[in-house]
């Protein structure tokens, strides 16, 4: 897309050798296949590949790369990369006098690799070998999946799986390892000079993350070659090339260049008006092929060109082929793409309080089949909600998928204020179902939908099709009630108090459902205004009538449910008829009173509330003179728990900081640390918990003991 609308002068893609070469079962390699491909629908750009090696640019290491080099044609063709800076050898990169390794600090299965290597080496030496060091692999040997390799005089290809180099000098294999020249593993400030970078790059960081650096890291000087190429084919060409200055003009100093006049001069096209013509028709194609563009883009371009050295009649061109590439329709389409695109990411919150009334006869089996899994209950549910259009539900109507779930789901006895319920089990389920429905919205469709309707039927048309089909929704066999007091009890935050009392379920015993649902019923007529004259007058019958089916036993309250009674439904029918006569009589007489015997049924509603609450209060004054020092002694045993607990873990500590060692051994952990013996960087490390940097104390300048001293005094400061 860059080099379609101009904005790419060149680039540079960097492989691996073997995309270069045929291998079995080809007519022919993958670059040619790729050259001919970018050759035909690119043909704005000259296309070329060079294949380098590290060794031959002063790296004594085994990398060899293929670079795919692409410019544009008014440029001219590929230029060469520069040619060889020369080679070195791998000693002049190791640093001497270093330590051998420490042979009992490492595992079994490297003295056994390193064993089995001094003994080939050997038996290469006396063979004649003439190499002067040697690199491989300490964690590979003979008879693997990926066999030990010796790299002679240079390092293998520096990744980031190959941590485990060892160096060893060939000429003193006979003499004992304090004697050699080289018996180590590689280290991370020779790994950053082979790849070309100051081996104090990264430093003072991890030893791991240094090593991790230098193997994703391109060679610097294969970089400088291929990026510096200017046409000519060597590095002795071009010192053949440049002129000699006189002595005096070099003890001055370096020349001091000239500005640049732009991209032009340092793209090495020179002043030579054919070739600036050339690359100026050249752009022209590309910007009449290109899609037409908005005022905006047009705008930044112009500038470009009025910025540039080109002549003026060669601005002028350009000037020209860009006003015929600027469309008014452009620009409105990208305003109305910008609008849409900013609309779409806009989405508010949307509220559902009826689901039950939204699911079909078949997810409700799934939802009460004990077979089924949680998780699968709940994303059937994340599904449901996404095939609404319901892909940002509120927190509360999150929530209310839970509700519908854990009374859909609940089977005990004596009704559902027996069910109990884990506060942080149901607050980390709706962080599960959140996260599925927030990956399901991203195959569904938002619906713009800010509150749903009671009944599916409701919704608009093609949402209805879209969601259900030919299939109708199935009427809840979930009773109110049951509804409103799970939903009153489950957190829909986490700083909701019962997610902190992990212990503690939550519990529904000791609510009176039916009463709960008529006293709302009748405060939420009240604040709808329709009570006019009073607390009683003018509030409709069927409220009234509510609030006397709860003082029976909340027969009334139950009609919505699949499983009530005959003689429910005709008391049901009932209430239904007194209440249209009701709102004829309201119509006729608005500011008529109720009837005295609603009045008194209101009444002993609140003599019943203040009966509970009484006898509640009975209840826990009689627990407390029963248990006096109840309360006085399970503190004093949390207490003495607390204490014990505290002692063990001093003592503990107190075991765990004692003198280690500086053998590899499991972490140590220390409350809210943990303590690392790292033997190749000979350093105890410490990481607090949840963290990824660390503290490193070494032993390399003193003994292993002032580190560890060290280490206690750290801990003791950061009070572990």
């Amino acid at each position: 897309m860059l080099i379609m609308v101009g904005e790419l002068s060149a680039m540079v893609i960097e492989n691996v050798v073997g995309i270069s070469q045929k291998l079995p079962g080809q007519h022919e390699p993958f670059m040619q296949v790729l050259l001919r491909v970018l050759r035909a629908e690119v043909a704005q750009f000259s296309w070329g590949f060079h294949c380098l090696s590290a060794v031959d640019y002063g790296l004594p290491q085994q990398r060899t790369r293929v670079f795919l080099v692409g410019i544009r044609s008014g440029y001219g063709g590929v230029p060469q990369p520069l040619g060889p800076f020369g080679r070195r050898t791998l000693r002049e990169f190791l640093a001497p006098g270093l330590p051998p390794v420490d042979v009992s600090k490492l595992t079994a299965s490297l003295k056994k690799n390193l064993a089995d290597a001094w003994r080939a080496l050997r038996k290469l030496a006396a063979e004649g070998s003439t190499a002067s060091v040697v690199c491989w692999p300490l964690d590979r040997s003979e008879g693997m999946t990926y066999p030990r390799k010796f790299f002679f005089d240079v390092a293998p290809t520096l990744t980031t799986a190959n941590t485990r180099l060892f160096v060893a000098s060939m000429d003193d294999l006979h003499m004992g390892p304090q004697q050699r020249a080289f018996w180590r593993f590689l280290r991370c400030e020779e790994r950053m000079a082979l790849q070309g970078f100051p081996p104090n790059t990264l430093q003072g960081e991890s030893d791991a993350l240094r090593t991790k650096a230098s193997g994703n890291a391109y060679p610097a000087q294969i970089s400088k070659a291929v990026a510096a190429s200017d046409g000519q084919s060597s590095a002795a060409e071009q010192s053949a090339t440049v002129k000699k200055r006189p002595a005096s003009a070099v003890a001055a100093g370096p020349v001091k260049k000239k500005p640049a006049k732009r991209a032009l001069e340092k793209s090495g096209i020179g002043k030579n008006e054919d070739n600036l013509r050339k690359m100026v028709d050249g752009v022209i194609r590309d910007l009449l092929s290109a899609p037409d563009m908005c005022f905006a883009q047009a705008s930044k371009l112009l500038a470009q060109i009025t910025q540039s050295g080109l002549r003026q009649n060669l601005k002028e061109l350009l000037v020209e082929a860009l006003q015929s590439k600027v469309s008014a329709d452009a620009a409105g389409e990208a305003a109305e793409e910008v609008a849409a695109k900013a609309e779409k990411n806009t989405k508010k919150l949307q509220k559902c309080r009826h689901l039950e009334n939204y699911l079909l006869e078949t997810e409700w089996e799934q939802l009460r089949n004990p077979k089924r899994s949680w998780d699968d209950k709940l994303r059937l549910l994340a599904r449901r909600y996404v095939s609404i259009g319901l892909t940002c539900p509120s927190e509360r109507t999150s929530k209310y998928a839970l509700v519908v779930l854990f009374v859909a789901n609940y089977n005990g006895d004596g009704g559902i204020n027996t069910l109990s319920i884990n506060a942080q089990q149901a607050y980390s389920c709706l962080q599960d179902f959140k996260t599925m429905v927030k990956a399901f919205a991203k195959q569904g469709e938002y619906s713009k939908l800010l509150l749903y309707p009671a009944s599916p039927a409701d919704l608009p048309r093609e949402l209805y099709l879209k969601a259900y089909g030919t299939e109708t929704p199935s009427a809840s066999p979930l009773a109110d009630s049951d509804l409103v007091l799970v939903d009153s009890a489950l957190p829909a935050r986490k700083t909701h108090s019962s997610v902190d009392r992990a212990k503690t379920p939550l519990r529904l015993t000791g609510r009176d459902t039916h009463l709960q649902e008529a006293m709302s019923q009748l405060f939420l007529q009240l604040f709808e205004g329709r009570c006019n004259g009073g607390f009683s007058a003018g509030c409709s019958g069927a409220a009234l009538k509510m609030l006397q089916g709860a003082r029976n036993g909340g027969e009334d309250s139950q009609g919505g449910s699949e499983t009530a009674s005959p003689d429910q439904k005709r008391s049901k029918q009932a209430v239904q008829q007194a209440e249209e006569e009701e709102s004829k009589e309201e119509a006729a007489e608005p500011l008529a009173l109720e009837p005295p015997e609603a009045e008194e049924a209101v009444d002993d509603i609140t003599l019943k509330i203040a009966e509970q609450l009484q006898q509640g209060k009975d209840e826990k004054a009689a627990a407390r003179a029963e248990k006096p020092q109840a309360k006085a002694k399970a503190k004093a045993k949390a207490k003495a728990k607390a204490k014990a607990k505290a002692e063990a873990k001093a003592k503990a500590v107190g075991k765990v900081l004692d003198f280690p060692g500086t053998e590899a051994r499991d972490a140590i952990s220390v409350g809210n640390f943990r303590i690392y013996t790292a033997v190749n960087s000979q350093a105890y490390r410490v990481r607090p918990l949840g963290e990824k940097k660390d503290k490193a104390f070494s032993w390399k300048a003193t003994t292993a003991e002032e580190a560890w001293n060290r280490v206690v005094s750290y801990l003791k400061e950061q009070k572990a």
